[in-house]
């Protein structure tokens, strides 16, 4: 009995990535960085489209890559690509900042914007320091709590702990 009870622990531990397995990564991510990664649509029960996708790696303002949310209701649709300047995450959680690189929103260009997400399997949520005005100013690594929740799609945020002091 004790030893299906261990063969079953240490098949969920290798499963959940316990014993250190490597975690899938886009191809730029090395081992020991953070990352947030995926796609998703957000629920909506009004019809909304809106959609957010990231490809970021790096610890802090050391971050790489971009981000892109659209957002399209009725015949409006609007969309932003950023180039992100910050990601800093804990555990199954990730906030990123970038700044918006090309969109079709007047007076968006050249703003920062951060969004969080939590990592939660099928159910992640993400949020976005937009909700209240677009007009905010938004600091490095800062955003809302993530308020929404996924309707379809899946978000990676890959944490690394930074060393601990001696």
């Amino acid at each position: 009995m004790r030893k299906k009870i261990l063969t079953a622990a240490v098949a969920l531990a290798a499963t959940t990535g316990l014993l250190g397995a490597a975690a899938p990564a886009t191809a730029d991510r090395k081992p020991d960085e953070p990352s947030l990664t995926g796609s998703a649509q957000l629920f909506r029960l009004d019809g909304q489209d809106v959609r957010f996708t990231f490809d970021v790696r790096g610890f802090a303002m050391d971050a790489q890559g971009t981000f892109r949310f659209t957002h399209r209701h009725g015949e409006q649709y609007g969309w932003a690509d950023l180039k992100a300047d910050c990601l800093i995450t804990g555990g199954p959680v990730a906030t990123v900042t970038g700044i918006v690189t090309a969109t079709n929103v007047p007076g968006l260009m050249g703003q920062r914007k951060g969004v969080s997400v939590y990592d939660h399997g099928r159910h992640d949520r993400l949020g976005y320091s937009w909700p209240i005005s677009h007009d905010i100013h938004v600091e490095q690594c800062l955003s809302m709590a993530p308020f929404e929740t996924v309707r379809t799609g899946d978000f990676r945020v890959e944490h690394w702990f930074p060393p601990l002091p001696r």
